[in-house]
């Protein structure tokens, strides 16, 4: 059913919240929100059954400004979280029967077009399941999307496949399935992978839950739910093996000035305007600032002031729900601003994905991760940095500490 102001809403009890350097994230087995305080001011306003337009205007008049919200604002923070099951109808059980008037990001048609416009990706994918799938085989597709995958499953001679999908896509998958005659042999299941059950397990799983951040949006954490709970024993993992990697980098002068306030920047202004702003100089970023830049743009406007190192391996046919690994890498110079992270997918022996700068295409539908140092400062080709990459609950984290 579609929400209207009179539907009643309330906070899904198994919410679990998690507050770090001034981000909010809010996690329920369907998927997560993250943003500021505001999200405290939300949970207050529909901590007891409410309309949602009576909690919209609690959001909207709260006291305290980290709490308070624009109306337009409150509206679409509060869809995103009944789309991830943070906020629920009252009278579910999981918040997944009310459903958002707008679509959610994996029903939105643009996310599936730079996938399949991300040939390189696809058609990885496609000579993965090609090598590994079996005439006769059991397949899941966890988290079908547009069905491109099962389909190649089933071409590859699949005796089923399970396409598990939460979102409204699963409508327009069914009718992919159809269009390409393999309907009888593709059966959708609908849900999160970790809310549903198969009558029976599989010889082969496929999944592409991985984000810009490899780590981000619970990729762990339902592969390894998926791999126990679905595959056979010696079963096959598609994709079977994860490598997270950094650099120091320097980056670019314009690209430094959209997130730094530098001298030039306070030069610029006080010519604008008249007004001295040279105390703005002194703020620094928040610990853990990051932004995602398409590979061939980082490729473009980074220069690397260490070497590479690998920042993680990870084993995703038995993956550990939490990583934390460390790192030493050495510098060779030059202005470190911050520092650029990518990854590599094994989806077959001989068959690989790479977020690398220089690597990836233009195509590539995934960014690499630009994490800020604190400051920006010369490095000589003697200093070494540890690196300590971990995800714990919800977030990825990347700590530099200087050695001798």
């Amino acid at each position: 059913m579609k929400l209207s102001r009179d539907t009643l809403i309330e906070v899904s009890p198994t919410v679990a919240v998690e507050f770090d350097h001034g981000r909010v994230t809010a996690t329920s087995e369907y998927g997560l929100v993250e943003c500021g305080a505001e999200l405290f001011g939300l949970f207050a306003a529909f901590r007891v059954p409410v309309t949602l337009q009576a909690g919209l205007e609690r959001v909207s008049h709260a006291n305290g400004s980290a709490l308070r919200v624009d109306w337009v604002a409150a509206s679409a923070l509060a869809l995103r979280c009944v789309d991830a099951g943070i906020l629920r109808q009252v009278g579910t059980t999981d918040g997944r029967e009310a459903v958002a008037a707008s679509p959610t990001t994996s029903e939105a048609p643009r996310i599936h077009l730079e996938m399949l416009e991300d040939r390189e990706r696809t058609d990885a994918y496609r000579r993965a399941i090609a090598a590994t799938v079996r005439p006769g085989d059991v397949v899941v597709d966890v988290g079908t999307g547009n069905g491109v995958l099962a389909v190649a499953a089933a071409q590859a001679g699949a005796r089923i496949v399970y396409a598990i999908e939460q979102s409204g896509i699963a409508d327009t998958a069914a009718r992919v399935f159809a269009a390409n005659g393999v309907a009888d042999r593709v059966r959708i299941v609908r849900g999160t992978s970790s809310a549903v059950s198969l009558p029976e397990r599989a010889d082969v799983m496929v999944s592409e839950l991985i984000g810009h951040d490899a780590l981000g949006e619970r990729a762990l954490e339902y592969t390894s739910d998926a791999v126990k709970r679905f595959v056979k024993p010696g079963g096959k993992v598609i994709p079977s093996g994860l490598r997270v990697y950094a650099q120091g980098v320097e980056l670019d002068q314009e690209l430094l000035e959209a997130h730094r306030v530098l001298p030039s920047t306070t030069a610029r202004w006080r010519e604008w305007y008249g007004t001295e702003f040279a105390p703005f100089e002194a703020l620094a970023l928040v610990d853990g600032y990051r932004v995602y830049l398409p590979p061939h743009e980082a490729h473009a406007r980074c220069r690397n002031v260490t070497e590479p190192v690998t920042l993680a391996a990870i084993d995703l046919t038995a993956p550990s729900d939490t990583v934390e690994c460390r790192a030493t890498v050495n510098a060779v110079g030059g202005r470190l601003d911050a520092w650029l992270s990518w990854w590599e997918l094994d989806l077959a022996p001989g068959c690989s994905i790479s977020t690398e700068p220089g690597v990836a295409k233009v195509r590539c539908h995934w960014d690499c991760t630009l994490w800020f140092a604190g400051e920006s400062r010369q490095v000589g080709p003697q200093e070494r940095f540890e690196l300590r990459y971990r995800r714990a609950l919800t977030r990825t984290r990347l700590d530099v500490t200087p050695t001798a």
